[in-house]
């Protein structure tokens, strides 16, 4: 399964690179969410957490209380991926609500098109994996 998580990592950077100049910069929200989303459609259970890191407000996953990360990196010398949970014990993340994001009137209410953009780049990784 590792492998399978590992493609998926890579796809979802590797889409994000091209979508944003500045990746991983400011792209954890984003980036949390459409892993999740691949994720799912390929029954492998994960959750998001919110929290901080390095003082700054971060998003990121767990699998099996595995922490992986994919955009640690934008705080320097952090390898991406499943990453050493001793990172996180003093940020304190908690399990990041994601009802919005199902939410049809939240949808329909969406000025600037962010759960629709994301839903075309979760549509174009689970196309690009299977």
């Amino acid at each position: 399964m590792n492998n399978k998580i590992f493609c998926i990592i890579n796809m979802v950077r590797n889409i994000l690179k091209e979508k944003y100049s500045d990746f991983p910069m400011s792209c954890c929200h984003e980036a949390s969410i459409i892993f999740k989303n691949v994720l799912d459609e390929f029954k492998i259970k994960s959750e998001i957490y919110e929290g901080c890191f390095e003082h700054c407000e971060h998003y990121w996953n767990k699998i099996n209380d595995k922490i992986v990360d994919l955009t640690i990196d934008q705080f320097g010398d952090y390898e991406y991926g499943f990453v050493n949970q001793s990172y996180y014990n003093k940020y304190k993340g908690h399990i990041y609500d994601m009802s919005w994001f199902y939410n049809e009137e939240e949808i329909e209410d969406e000025e600037d098109g962010y759960i629709e953009d994301i839903n075309k780049t979760i549509k174009n990784c689970i196309r690009k994996i299977a």
